[in-house]
């Protein structure tokens, strides 16, 4: 019994430190730099931590983190809005290192602009 409680204890652990590594700090972002992009959708996920979508501004592609899927929700904004082929515009903030990721703090889809954040 002593060994099964090592067990299921290191596998919460392990579990915990998964979910705390898979959600990141906005820090990472550059708050002083806005962006706005205009792009076609090649990929959308909305799954946790952050909904993401890939978007293709003609220039390159961008990586957008999006809301968690369920604020996403609550603040107006659909999956099916944002499928492959839509155009979308995003608002928000580059990564500091990885130089095609965006933090969005607004996407405009259609005539809908939703707040994220």
């Amino acid at each position: 019994m002593r060994s099964y409680s090592r067990w299921l204890l290191a596998a919460v652990l392990w579990v915990l430190a998964s979910v705390a590594w898979a959600h990141h700090g906005w820090s990472a972002y550059d708050n002083q730099n806005e962006l706005t992009l205009t792009g076609t959708v090649v990929s959308a996920v909305f799954e946790w931590p952050h909904a993401e979508v890939v978007i293709d501004t003609g220039e390159k592609q961008w990586r957008v983190v999006l809301a968690p899927p369920s604020r996403t929700r609550a603040r107006g904004l659909l999956p099916e809005w944002v499928t492959e082929g839509a155009t979308v515009t995003v608002v928000g903030y580059p990564h500091r290192v990885d130089e095609v990721e965006l933090r969005a703090e607004r996407i405009i889809v259609g005539d809908e602009a939703i707040e994220l954040r």
